[in-house]
């Protein structure tokens, strides 16, 4: 019976968690940076990843769900191009793309160095990059969108279900 008790407060206490996503357009997010070389040819808003073969490599994503996401490419406040690991960063949004509502999940795209919004065929805890902070459509110039950078993080089909959806 106790245990019972553990897993229904358990339980409660995640789905609780959830539903306190704060996507409020007043809080900002400091931006962190990844101790490492911009790749050469890297644009600011693009999506990067480790090699898979050498970590020490950074390149731009080039399939979606990229395992190996690691940042966004960001001008910093100096004007240098830095890696951006955490934060509130913008990032470009693939052409494909049609519209991204608000606190969505985000992951690399099939375009080298673009992110698309997760939908409901994405592989068993998918490696997102972010989550939107704005709602977005296609024809905004330039074709970025806000998110809360947090890469790594992976996300359950059960869990994406559970996300609040912002009014």
């Amino acid at each position: 019976m106790k245990f019972f008790y553990l897993t229904v407060l358990l339980v409660v206490t995640l789905c609780s968690a959830q539903t306190e996503l704060d996507i409020n357009k007043t809080r900002t997010y400091t931006t962190v940076y990844y101790p490492a070389e911009i790749p050469e040819l890297a644009t600011e808003g693009e999506v990067l990843s480790q090699h898979h073969l050498d970590s020490t490599v950074i390149i731009r994503t080039q399939w979606p769900f990229d395992p190996n996401v690691l940042g966004v490419a960001v001008e910093d406040s100096a004007g240098a191009l830095r890696i951006a690991v955490g934060g509130e960063v913008q990032v470009l949004v693939d052409d494909f793309v049609e519209s991204i509502p608000a606190g969505e999940w985000i992951v690399s795209s099939g375009s080298p160095g673009r992110a698309m919004p997760i939908d409901h065929n994405y592989p068993l805890k998918a490696v997102v990059l972010g989550i939107t902070l704005e709602a977005w459509t296609s024809g905004e110039s330039p074709p970025t969108v806000k998110i809360l950078l947090m890469p790594g993080e992976r996300v359950s089909p059960r869990r994406h279900l559970l996300m609040p959806q912002p009014e």
